[in-house]
């Protein structure tokens, strides 16, 4: 009984935990920005791939601590003024090619929102 083993990791748990670890290393920045009300409306529009799913869950979760609304999954609206470091953040996690920002200057029909 002594020095026998109870458990063993099999090949595709190995396989598992080495992407796990992978993973891990390639930490996301935070997601928590300095809040700041804007003038104007921001539109924050993303089609971020399947494969950057985590990278997509960061950016719904900063635009939420941003102060902004979901219309959709993938369009966020807030008057907010987008800090500095979270556009370096975008560019940073390689995400800059798949977020589209617009300002409104005109409200139309979004005055119920003002």
């Amino acid at each position: 009984m002594r020095g026998e083993k109870f458990f063993s990791i099999t090949r595709r748990g190995r396989e598992r935990l080495a992407v796990l670890k992978t993973l891990q290393k390639k930490e996301l920045p935070h997601a928590t920005f300095q809040k700041e009300i804007g003038d104007t409306f921001l539109i924050v529009a993303f089609d971020i791939p399947e494969r950057e799913r985590r990278k997509r869950r960061w950016l719904r979760l900063a635009l939420r601590q941003l102060g902004m609304d979901m219309v959709q999954k993938s369009v966020w609206i807030g008057k907010v003024k987008l800090p500095e470091e979270f556009l370096g953040s975008l560019h940073h996690l390689g995400l800059m090619g798949y977020v589209e920002i617009f300002a409104i200057s005109k409200a139309g029909t979004l005055k119920h929102l003002a």
